[in-house]
């Protein structure tokens, strides 16, 4: 695998860094925005089972398609297919796992016949493991051990990373994260310094530089980059000319270089 070193003044990383946490101060946003429904803030109350469950389902199910997707098909199978089951994952795993997977066309939860079926093997982790109680997954727990746990339950690096940052964003958990490297993350990241996306291949380089640009908690970036790489920094024709980055952008000056 080919190793990328990537050299940028620590002056211009800081200016897109304070701009960054200057925009999500801003917008006063979270990237809650599918899992608030669930995932209260620990301060409001105490979380219940059966929340806490219906968070990690909407969790396991967002990738590979639509966000908004996964949290609605994980809010249909719960509350109308399964009846808001406060014992969700043994509810899941009462049927056997091959009669679960016959269910994948029916449910429509996941585009993947493999995404469907790892709800069942997960919850069944969960069930043998927890108790079938998420919460004993990340409760009195730090941000690393459950990063941990979630690696020992197959869950997936980046999803782990997403889900740490939830809890962290909600004080269900303390400690730092990571941001969850996805398509838009690594496009971003990137085309800010070395002027293009990074590659699926480049993964451990975006976690190098977001944690060069915030060590305390890189997680805190996941949010305004998302934001930046969806709104201005879109695959298709990115608003370069208006991004109040371009300054430091080296994807602008390539782009105004080459006319």
């Amino acid at each position: 695998m080919r190793i990328l070193k990537i050299s940028v003044d620590a002056r211009r990383l800081n200016r897109i860094t304070n701009r960054l946490m200057l925009n999500a101060s801003r917008s006063n946003a979270t990237p809650q925005s599918y899992s608030s429904t669930w995932l209260l803030p620990s301060s409001q109350r105490c979380l219940s089972k059966r929340n806490a469950n219906k968070f990690f389902l909407g969790s396991v199910l967002d990738y590979q398609i639509p966000g908004h997707v996964a949290w609605e098909n994980a809010h249909r199978l719960a509350e109308q297919i399964l009846d808001d089951p406060a014992d969700l994952w043994k509810e899941i795993t009462s049927t056997s796992q091959s009669r679960w997977n016959r269910k994948w066309w029916k449910y429509k939860l996941h585009r993947f016949p493999a995404a469907h079926d790892r709800i069942w093997r997960i919850g069944k982790e969960i069930v043998l493991k927890y108790h079938g109680d998420a919460r004993e997954i990340w409760e009195n727990q730090t941000s690393g051990i459950v990063l941990q746990r979630l690696g020992d339950l197959s869950v997936g690096k980046q999803l782990s990373r997403m889900i740490v940052g939830s809890l962290i964003d909600s004080g269900h958990v303390r400690g730092p994260g990571d941001v969850k490297v996805d398509r838009h993350i690594s496009r971003a990241v990137g085309r800010l310094l070395i002027g293009r996306g990074f590659s699926g291949r480049e993964v451990d380089e975006v976690t190098k530089v977001t944690r060069r640009m915030y060590p305390s908690n890189p997680w805190v970036l996941d949010w305004p980059l998302f934001v930046l790489a969806t709104t201005v920094c879109t695959i298709r024709d990115p608003k370069c000319v208006n991004c109040e980055f371009r300054t430091d952008c080296s994807y602008f000056t390539k782009q105004e270089s080459t006319g």
